[in-house]
């Protein structure tokens, strides 16, 4: 007997086969639907798909045999397996291979065996439709083909019942998320107007589960400018058979606001009439709220880039969350402090003047910068406090300190903080969300919080930087210090303002290259000037030098020039920075002295040999 062979990709094959999930389960009408007819048609006594496992061959569905499976050695269908063409053995008695085979020599009694391969659409061959029989046989062409086409449909059988079980299983998880989401589904008839919702969706509206659907003014749940957008997408829907899958503004019957997504499909009759709409009802605001979030965020950003005026880009900031939010009026400001304590001052307020007296004062102080210092307020207790302030019902809030007369009305208030570092640096405030402000609104708004407060941080660390910058360029104008930086690898030169006027070069001349400095300095001072460059560079001694310069206009100038040089991790030179400075007086002031110094000792000698 001659065993079956194992292919080279076995582990492979047995990763397909595996992919199925069909070893070992139970009987399907489905697959012994076609062992039967693969036995009628061959007229063979057995019937069987076989699925080559690593050492079993195991039977899906069996015609005509009562055997579950069988060792892979002793199988047919461990041979047929090697090709995709039809695996076929007249008479086994005749046949080398499996004239001692235990299958043939005992029960079953195979002596005819035909089998068509499995052949998956990765083209692994995962097992055969097999016909067998205890007598010689012979198949026609007719029969072989017959065989191989239902053998490709028990794949295309597997293969669609793995995929629709991935489906199943993705769309199970789709509905434990939606679960947690909040996910309903409704069902309309066209032809009498009946409703019908599940409980979800009665939840979604926060009206009772026991209303009749009919009683239910669904259409006024939505926010007033999305009616018109839903009753043409439904209009659509039925008209031109599509579904549709939006999402809207939504308020439920405790006034406050979501996010739904309302999917629709239509049903239609033999005739092709629409006669049901079904489908889904889900609260996506946390979802779609992070989608806006991030465009937000990813516009805030873009903004801070390209905006270059600092008021301009905070009013932009505040015009972004109170559309995100849905808020009235606001304002964004910056926590300081002073030896009078904490304050806020805004950088972006929202013009809430309600007579030409608070107009005017709006429009000076905004200018200005508006300042709040009575913390004794709902404002004050985020400052004070550092924590996010909602208060959905301000006119009796023990913190809300009163209004103005004549100021608008105050019916929800959000104070958010702005930390960077655990330091409260800003603080955002919004009023009047339809609805008011949902108690979590601060963990939902925490990224958006967040990278507001890391741009507060960076353009506060930006003025910082150009205070710095310009403190710096005043102290060195001052002195007469210039700035230079010299790359050796590439033998590029970088020099600030000041070298240029020290040089007396045009900045557009400067061609940014070692040769610029050396052809720049007096004959007799080249070779001095770059032997101490390059034993600065070698590390045989400090870069302090001083050698004079012949300016564009000609002009000789002494340079007194010192310079450290900077290393990378391996210790190779990388740059060598360093400053010079007019020494021209300073040489010529020694000159002087050592005139003097020799025109008194030459007098003192004089009047030594006098006396």
């Amino acid at each position: 007997m001659k065993k079956a062979p194992i292919p080279d990709i076995d582990n492979k094959r047995l990763e397909e086969l595996q992919s199925f999930e069909v070893l070992d389960t139970d009987p399907e009408s489905d697959f012994d639907e076609f062992t039967k007819l693969a036995a009628e048609v061959c007229g063979t006594n057995i019937a069987l798909i076989s699925l080559v496992d690593e050492a079993r061959q195991w039977f899906k569905s069996t015609h005509g045999l009562d055997a579950k499976e069988t060792p892979r050695d002793v199988s047919f269908c461990g041979h047929a397996i090697h090709g995709d063409d039809l695996f076929y053995v007249e008479d086994a008695f005749e046949d080398e291979r499996f004239a001692d085979n235990p299958l043939v020599t005992g029960a079953p009694n195979v002596r005819f065996y035909a089998g068509a391969p499995l052949v998956t659409s990765s083209g692994y061959r995962i097992g055969t439709l097999c016909a067998i029989d205890s007598d010689k046989k012979s198949l026609s062409v007719a029969q072989k083909q017959t065989l191989t086409l239902l053998a490709k449909n028990i794949v295309n059988l597997l293969e669609l019942r793995r995929t629709n079980k991935k489906l199943s299983i993705r769309e199970e998880e789709y509905i434990r998320v939606q679960s947690i989401a909040r996910t309903g589904h409704w069902e309309l008839d066209i032809r009498t107007g009946e409703t019908s919702w599940s409980e979800e969706i009665f939840h979604i509206h926060a009206i009772d589960s026991r209303t009749p659907v009919q009683k239910v003014d669904a259409i006024s749940y939505y926010a007033e400018h999305e009616r018109p957008r839903l009753e043409a997408q439904i209009n659509y829907c039925i008209e031109n058979k599509t579904s549709y899958d939006d999402i809207f503004e939504f308020y439920d019957a405790n006034g406050e606001m979501k996010w739904v997504r309302a999917k629709g499909q239509p049903s239609c009759d033999d005739e092709g009439n629409v006669i049901k709409l079904y489908g889904l009802f889900q609260d996506v605001t946390s979802q779609h709220e992070r989608e806006l979030i991030d465009k937000s965020i990813s516009k805030m950003r873009k903004d801070f880039m390209e905006v270059e005026e600092e008021n301009d880009f905070y009013e932009r900031v505040l015009a972004n969350i109170l559309d995100l939010t849905k808020s009235e009026y606001g304002f964004i400001g910056s926590v300081e402090e002073d030896r009078d304590g904490k304050f806020l001052k805004a950088y972006a307020i929202s013009d809430i003047s309600w007579d030409k007296e608070t107009k005017e004062l709006y429009e000076k102080l905004s200018s200005e910068g508006m300042e709040f210092r009575n913390l004794e307020t709902i404002i004050g207790a985020v400052i004070t406090k550092e924590e996010a302030v909602v208060s959905n019902d301000p006119e009796s809030d023990s913190r809300a300190g009163g209004l103005p007369k004549g100021h608008p009305d105050l019916s929800a208030f959000y104070g958010m903080p702005i930390f960077n570092n655990d330091k409260l640096i800003a603080m955002i405030g919004l009023a009047n969300r339809k609805g008011g402000y949902p108690e979590d609104i601060n963990t939902r708004f925490r990224l958006f919080a967040e990278a507001l407060g890391e741009i507060i941080s960076m353009k506060t660390l930006e003025s910082q930087k150009l205070d710095a910058e310009i403190q710096t360029r005043v102290i060195l104008e001052s002195t007469g210090v210039a700035l230079w930086t010299y790359y050796p690898k590439t033998q590029s030169l970088v020099w600030d303002e000041s070298m240029y006027k020290l040089y007396e070069i045009n900045p557009f001349d400067f061609s940014g290259h070692y040769d610029a400095w050396e052809s720049s300095l007096h004959l007799d001072d080249v070779e001095a000037a770059v032997e101490a460059l390059e034993d600065a560079i070698e590390g045989k001694r400090d870069f302090d030098t001083v050698f004079r310069i012949v300016t564009s206009r000609s002009k000789i100038k002494y340079i007194r020039s010192k310079a450290n040089v900077i290393k990378n991790e391996y210790g190779e030179v990388v740059k060598v920075m360093g400053a010079n400075w007019d020494y021209t007086k300073d040489v010529q002031y020694n000159n002087l002295l050592v005139e003097a110094k020799n025109k008194a000792e030459s007098y003192a000698q004089a009047k030594s040999d006098f006396l």
